[in-house]
């Protein structure tokens, strides 16, 4: 940054936008003494020589041999005996490490045998590019091949399709590969086999690309194998193959069968004249919700709809500036927009073809036949939708547009191909009486009713995965068999109609083997009890925290999500929060990666069991943050930690939660009158619950419009069919002692301005609970105002602020 400042202020060193223009800065000495109010004792600065003025802590390097340098300091540091981080220095990159003598040693150099010449790196080798961190794979074949890793922890809005790899990430993976083209083709694209991710398994995934033929297309094919599988040249069946198709870098591949503004306002308007459904956003979430197909906030892009004849015209909410161009510790999409967002036009098909569809078909994307993007585009996107076949019971093929509010092209397809999963037989449309239920369950009594039910659920399986019977793996997760979750629902209600049996949702999202499913359909038939689909839970802290907390911040925010939600809620606020704060969201048991666990539906065993979590974590200043259900949590903790850890627990955030002072909370109050309606008089169990919605849905969803409205009717069903109803379990049991002692540190509530659920009046009630400092912010939004395309950002913003302010600290 040049040598003609000679001053700074600490809070301008904090600030990225501060070192980002190029031209005269500040010197090494003053930026030095301004990262030291942060905590840092070292300004590595590249380029010229050691300068007289320089203090102790400026390391200079001359920039010639940047690896060289780098390593021969640390080695330095390292004998020194300073701790050198070397798996944060290898991270994204390739590194042939030395074996070192496994004896006990004195710390001492040890080095390679210098080579003849060193060989030029592949180019871009070791640099991740677009939202998957693809890498450059040196290899001497002729096909270019690229590499990533993926898991739910490092790619956690998999969450919001089920741990599917969406289209959106493919055609984004594929972009990265024409990088710097600036432009992308494809054309007969075939998405063959879901890619699954389950629990904290991690899978490699490669990509390969043939070298381009005449007029510059290339064949592309996608495949992926867990990383901790063997792999050898007898294991041929350990990589999958996942899509395939061909692909052309091309700067200038707008659509050339379209306008060159084809959706402008005019065109838009002829479009609503002909569709004249209007769907707001969240009635057009809610339809999906009711086929079992509910999406998170990474993939729910529509905000409104116009629905035709084989045709709809949809609203797109603004992508954010981080999800359009990244941000730290987020790498931005090579796509000119966000991957959600095309993965959200797939259900727009299904829509324009409702009329012809069963309301129990489900839907994926099958192909692509062409398909290009244009220049990217700030604002609302709008999305045309046009059948170009009829509609047949297992397929729709059709067109869509994707352009910027000007109506310029931001992407297109042609020939879309999506795959219709229908009922698959005789599945009634209403429960089978008692009677019938039991001649059901009779077939398969016994031993040979056993293997006669093997046999039927091989066949059932494999005509969903188009594989023979015999080759139906019932050892392996069915996830990683490319059994996606609309598939698996697919089987649920073929094993219902076969077997009067209903599965859970929840275990076969969390990918069972097909003998677990055999054992549990076998159980239920005979009568036996039948045993949970979840393993008691886990009480190890790396559990609950999926992202180890660092030790180079002032202060950590232990966040916890809002009911039948995990810690995918809060994936954004780790990288967007100030460096001195150290966002740590927890990860309840029974959902996302812990979805084989068994969820906890009593308060003080949740508080309990995530205090003992989070305890090797605090030992610097710390605050606690929870939405909703995780707000009763959050309060319950500041009462468990409070007393021991004193003033190094700092503050108290709470958000869409009625504070607890003694009276009935109103999210319990509805819960009850919901059960109460369906005819119990007190709370009833999952099971019963589950079996009443079985055997009477309609008035079970009528009781959810009544008592929770439209609104939220459709978010609670789905939340009541997994972890969700034990969250809300625990909100409706607990009972305020209102002899107990007010909390001693400082609460900020957050409220939601349209919130349906919780009172302005409740939220500030708050502040009865505290001696210390309370404040209350009114925020735009609903009861989830902390999602990203609501008021999360300003959430994180007003919790840093405050955090920041009041606890920065030297860096250990």
């Amino acid at each position: 940054h040049g040598p003609h400042a000679a001053e700074m202020t600490a809070d301008q060193a904090a600030d990225p936008a501060f070192w980002a223009p190029e031209g005269a800065g500040t010197s090494a000495r003053a930026a030095a003494g301004a990262l030291a109010a942060h905590g840092y004792d070292t300004l590595v600065h590249i380029g010229g020589t050691p300068a007289p003025e320089d203090p102790d802590g400026v390391w200079r390097l001359p920039g010639d041999d940047i690896w060289t340098e780098l390593l021969d300091g640390l080695a330095h540091r390292h004998l020194t005996g300073d701790e050198v981080d070397w798996s944060a220095f290898d991270d994204g990159y390739d590194r042939s490490r030395l074996d070192l003598p496994g004896q006990t040693f004195r710390r001492r150099e040890y080095r390679t045998a210098p080579t003849e010449t060193d060989a030029p790196a592949a180019p871009g080798a070791g640099t991740p590019v677009g939202t998957l961190g693809l890498r450059t794979l040196p290899s001497p074949l002729e096909q270019r091949q690229f590499t990533t890793t993926v898991s739910r922890a490092l790619l956690p809005e998999v969450a919001d399709t089920a741990g599917v790899v969406h289209v959106g990430h493919y055609q984004d993976m594929l972009a990265s590969a024409a990088r710097p083209a600036g432009g992308l083709r494809l054309a007969g694209v075939t998405f063959e086999q879901a890619l699954t991710l389950t629990g904290a398994r991690e899978r490699a995934v490669h990509l390969v690309l043939d070298p381009p033929d005449g007029d510059g297309w290339s064949a592309f094919s996608v495949h992926s194998r867990a990383t901790d599988e063997a792999s050898g040249p007898g294991e041929p069946h350990t990589w999958r193959r996942h899509a395939g198709g061909r692909m052309r870098p091309d700067p200038a591949a707008e659509d050339p069968a379209a306008d060159a503004r084809p959706l402008a306002e005019e065109a838009r308007a002829a479009i609503r004249e002909r569709c004249l459904e209007r769907i707001d956003g969240t009635e057009f979430h809610r339809r999906l919700a009711e086929r079992g197909v509910p999406y998170g906030p990474s993939v729910a892009w529509v905000t409104e709809a116009w629905l035709g004849d084989g045709e709809i015209l949809a609203r797109l909410r603004a992508p954010s500036a981080e999800e359009t161009h990244g941000g730290p510790g987020r790498p931005a999409p090579e796509l000119p927009v966000p991957p959600g967002v095309l993965d959200a036009c797939a259900p727009l098909y299904a829509l324009a073809a409702e009329r012809d569809l069963h309301e129990r078909d489900l839907f994926m994307v099958a192909g692509l036949g062409e398909a290009g993007f244009g220049a990217r585009a700030d604002g609302p996107l709008w999305c045309h939708v046009r059948l170009t076949a009829p509609a047949t019971r297992d397929r729709l093929v059709g067109d869509h547009l994707l352009c910027a509010e000007d109506g310029r092209t931001v992407g297109w397809a042609r020939g879309t191909e999506i795959r219709v999963i229908g009922p698959g037989g005789p599945v009634p449309d209403t429960p089978p009486t008692d009677a019938a239920a039991d001649a059901a369950r009779a077939r398969w009594h016994g031993r040979s009713g056993r293997a006669a039910l093997r046999a039927r659920l091989a066949r059932m399986v494999g005509e969903l995965l188009q594989l023979p019977p015999e080759d139906v793996p019932f050892t392996q997760p069915l996830a990683e068999t490319g059994l996606d979750s609309l598939a698996a629902l697919e089987l649920r209600r073929r094993v219902r109609a076969e077997a009067a049996v209903d599965l859970p949702v929840d275990l076969l999202i969390a990918g069972p083997t097909l003998d677990e499913v055999l054992d549990r359909v076998m159980a239920s038939v005979e009568g036996h009890a039948v045993a949970g689909p979840r393993r008691p839970y886990d009480k190890d802290s790396a559990r609950w925290l999926p992202v180890t907390p660092r030790d180079d911040c002032a202060v950590r925010v232990f966040c916890l999500p809002y009911g039948g939600r995990g810690a995918s809620l809060y994936r954004d606020w780790a990288a967007a929060a100030d460096p001195a704060v150290d966002v740590c969201p927890v990860q309840l048991p029974g959902r996302e990666e812990r979805g084989d666990e068994h969820p906890v539906d009593a308060v003080e065993d949740a508080v309990e069991a995530v205090a003992q979590a989070l305890e090797p974590y605090l030992d610097r200043p710390f605050a606690l943050y929870g939405h909703s259900m995780g707000a009763l949590l959050a309060f319950r903790l500041a009462h468990r930690l409070g007393p021991k850890y004193g003033e190094s627990l700092r503050h108290l955030f709470v958000s869409a939660f009625s504070a607890p002072t003694g009276r009935e909370n109103p999210l319990g109050a509805r819960l009850r009158s919901v059960t109460r309606s369906l005819g119990f008089t007190e709370m009833p169990g999952h099971e019963e619950l589950m079996s009443l919605r079985r055997a009477e849905p309609e008035r079970y969803r009528d009781a959810l419009r009544t008592e929770l409205g439209d609104d939220l009717a459709g978010v609670a069903e789905v939340a009541l069919d997994g972890a969700g109803y034990a969250d809300l379990r625990i909100v409706e049991s607990y009972r305020h002692d209102l002899t107990e002692p007010p909390l001693h540190l400082p609460v900020t509530a957050f409220h939601g301005a349209a919130d349906p659920v919780v009172s302005e009046a409740d939220a500030r009630a708050w502040r009865t609970l505290t001696t210390a400092d309370f404040e209350l912010l009114v925020l735009p939004g609903d009861h989830y105002f902390v999602h990203g395309d609501q008021s999360g950002p300003r959430v994180l913003a007003e919790l840093t602020h405050r955090l920041r302010a009041a606890h920065r600290s030297p860096r250990s």
